[in-house]
């Protein structure tokens, strides 16, 4: 059985629901009236900048031996609706660290070369980003090579380097 509060409270809620249901109803008959012949239309088109690589895996350098230059390559893709700037740099100021002990390095720094139609020159990296391709708005595929010099003197064994790239409105 309900309580008098109960049925005093189901009630009030009734009574809103109804002078709510007569505004509702009332408020459907006003019409508006336009004062002006046109209206104003905004619409906000962002930039976009995308940078996809190919995956976040290792990549491995073929050819390393001392005195010759070892290499790997990857497909960067950019795509832009405005001019852009595509930067890369290298942990351990640019150069390679042996896997099982960050305190030793290769003498030489990693070197990034766009391979694509006109080869770019050989950008070498350091710990800040350096310039490394640019293009106008539009969607393109960057071939690039990584390559490490490996000196007479660098201690034989498994290195290691994570390159980043960033890609901004130029």
């Amino acid at each position: 059985m309900k309580s008098e509060a109960e049925r005093l409270g189901l009630s009030r809620i009734i009574s809103h629901l109804t002078l709510l249901l007569l505004v509702v109803s009332q408020s459907g008959s006003i019409t508006a009236r336009s004062v002006s012949d046109s209206t104003h239309l905004h619409a906000v088109y962002p930039s976009k900048l995308e940078l996809v690589l190919p995956h976040e895996g290792d990549l491995q350098m073929s050819d390393a031996s001392s005195g010759n230059d070892a290499k790997t390559s990857i497909l960067i893709t950019v795509r832009s609706n405005i001019d852009w700037l595509l930067q890369a740099k290298g942990n351990y100021g640019g150069k390679m660290q042996k896997v099982t002990d960050s305190d030793v390095l290769l003498k030489n720094q990693m070197r990034v070369q766009y391979t694509g139609e006109c080869p770019s020159n050989e950008v070498v990296l350091t710990n800040n980003y350096k310039n490394y391709r640019r293009g106008p708005p539009g969607e393109y595929q960057i071939p690039t090579d990584f390559k490490q010099m490996f000196a007479w003197d660098d201690q034989p064994t498994n290195y290691t380097v994570r390159v980043s790239f960033k890609v901004s409105p130029d």
